[in-house]
């Protein structure tokens, strides 16, 4: 990767530029849709029971396709390695934006949408985007597999309410970053590229904020899985001791602070549903957001709680990096014991407002 950092002008005119295309595409869309004519395809029916054009991963392939575009000028003449893995990219979250976009247009079978994530994960792999867990280059791609699969699908189950998966999304993008900002010490090609998505997610959320116009669909959702679990590999899965062991507990922890929301939510989802017998992956009102509205916040609330929960990761990151170095074995245990505790008290949380929606049911 080339350092742009001498370029104070240019990658500010590109993050602004950005959003104002994801401001004006996403309206076009808007326009488009209310010109097809009001039908229950052409939308999905979520929180608010209301149905609203599921368009937005639109805006997010297309502004993505021009900043692969921008990043391949920049970047493609330095290293063969970095062009592969930018391809390997580019296959994978198209793969993953057509799934969702059929999906939204057929609502096609699970296992069809299952095999369609298997094959984004395996473009990762062949273009060389893989955990690095074990000597192992089988169970390396074993577990990579499972990783975009579950980022892909815990993408997808989270976007449940308005703004939700927009500022999750942002909030590991801006994590990438820093992980990249840190480890190079430059601002580089890989992130403009984030920060790109980062302005085009934002646009979007102009609209897809409560009372939304515009929801992003599984087509944004997948969009914004594969590109989420990439971004994890590229930069999250790698910290190690060179020294050490080969599997160490201290590589899963910066992934897991950085993706605790959607993996929380969907655990908490999974479980509790296999607990009532229901298929855990049948839709419903039964995730965290919405607990905390049966609580009594506002739709607002929740979303202004997930983005400064999504923010409070950057320090946790940053704190976790600079021990990397330094790293002894009590780390470890105090790390994962925080998010232990925060599990746990997300568990109350939703028990409180599971509860009380429960009574409410009764008397009415």
């Amino acid at each position: 990767m080339i350092d742009i950092g001498h370029s104070n002008i240019v990658f500010p005119l590109l993050f602004i530029g950005f959003i104002i295309l994801s401001l004006v595409i996403n309206r076009i869309l808007i326009r488009f849709s209310l010109n097809l004519g009001s039908r229950n395809q052409d939308g999905q029916i979520r929180w608010s029971e209301e149905t609203k054009p599921a368009l937005g991963g639109f805006s997010f392939y297309m502004l993505f396709v021009m900043a692969i575009f921008l990043i391949g000028m920049i970047d493609f003449s330095n290293h063969d390695a970095g062009s592969r893995q930018l391809l390997g990219l580019f296959l994978a979250v198209s793969l993953g934006f057509f799934i969702g976009m059929a999906d939204d247009a057929y609502n096609t079978y699970p296992l069809l949408k299952f095999l369609g994530q298997l094959t984004c994960a395996n473009i990762l792999i062949a273009s060389g985007l893989i955990i690095p867990l074990t000597p192992s280059i089988i169970l390396n791609s074993l577990f990579t597999i499972i990783w975009v699969v579950a980022i892909m699908n815990s993408i997808n189950m989270i976007d449940n309410m308005d703004g939700i998966t927009s500022v999750v999304s942002i909030g590991i993008l801006l994590n990438a970053m820093l992980i990249v900002f840190l480890m190079s010490g430059v601002f580089t090609t890989t992130m403009l590229l984030f920060a790109l998505v980062i302005a085009s997610v934002l646009g979007f959320l102009f609209f897809n904020w409560h009372p939304a116009r515009l929801i992003m669909g599984d087509s944004g959702s997948q969009f914004l899985g594969v590109l989420l679990a990439a971004t994890s590999i590229w930069c999250m899965w790698n910290f190690k001791n060179p020294t050490g062991e080969y599997f160490q507990i201290r590589q899963f922890l910066i992934p897991l602070a950085v993706f605790q929301l959607p993996l929380f939510d969907t655990t908490t989802v999974i479980i509790r549903r296999l607990l009532r017998g229901q298929s855990p992956f049948a839709g419903g009102k039964d995730h965290t957001t919405h607990q905390f509205v049966f609580l009594g916040l506002s739709d607002e609330s929740v979303t202004l709680l997930f983005a400064l929960i999504a923010l409070l990761s950057l320090p946790e990151v940053y704190i976790l990096y600079r021990l990397y170095f330094h790293w002894i074995w009590w780390y470890s245990f105090a790390v994962i014991a925080f998010f232990f505790i925060q599990f746990l008290l997300l568990q109350f949380m939703y028990q409180k407002g599971w509860r009380k929606h429960q009574d409410k049911l009764m008397l009415s």
